[in-house]
């Protein structure tokens, strides 16, 4: 019984944590996480990034359909993303506009190549035209974590940063 009760308990936990629509980390949580991966890495002296992903359709994806229309493209991004991530790495909402991805282990030139290959995956997969007749596309802004760096909100904002000149330089493209 009492075992029962642990496992509701867990259960409860992580679906309180995760983004009912795209089954993945919720803001507030993978926040948490990155605050003790940086601690970690800090500790470890070993590199840490933090890809900021936006989904360069949402904008039409919400206007078309609202927020069930946003979905239809987040939804398999997300499973995408959950499929390709490394080992160790994790996924979760950046908010309503896209993911973000802790990637440890790292430099930034490899966490750049690391953000290329999730890109282009994202732009072969399959979707339903009348969801976006051109495909799906991502902005990507890469940051690393100095070594002395503590903030979460101060990398998670340098990541977005760079995500939104990526996406403000034609989309579908890498910026760190």
């Amino acid at each position: 019984m009492a075992g029962d009760e642990a496992a509701n308990s867990v259960n409860a936990q992580r679906a309180a944590d995760t983004d009912a629509p795209t089954q993945v980390l919720r803001h507030e949580p993978l926040r948490q996480l990155l605050a003790q991966a940086m601690d970690s890495a800090r500790l470890k002296q070993h590199p840490l990034s933090l890809l900021y992903l936006v989904l360069d359709q949402l904008p039409a994806l919400r206007e078309a359909g609202g927020e069930v229309g946003a979905v239809s493209g987040l939804r398999p991004t997300a499973d995408l993303l959950r499929e390709e991530i490394a080992y160790g790495d994790v996924v979760g909402r950046s908010g309503p506009d896209g993911f973000l991805l802790i990637s440890h282990g790292k430099r930034l030139l490899e966490a750049r190549e690391y953000a290329e290959r999730l890109r282009a995956a994202v732009t072969r997969l399959a979707i339903d035209p009348r969801i976006a007749p051109s495909g799906l596309s991502l902005s990507i802004g890469v940051a690393q974590a100095g070594p002395d760096e503590r903030d979460p909100a101060g990398l998670i904002e340098q990541a977005r940063r760079a995500a939104q000149i990526a996406a403000k330089n034609g989309g579908n493209q890498i910026f760190s």
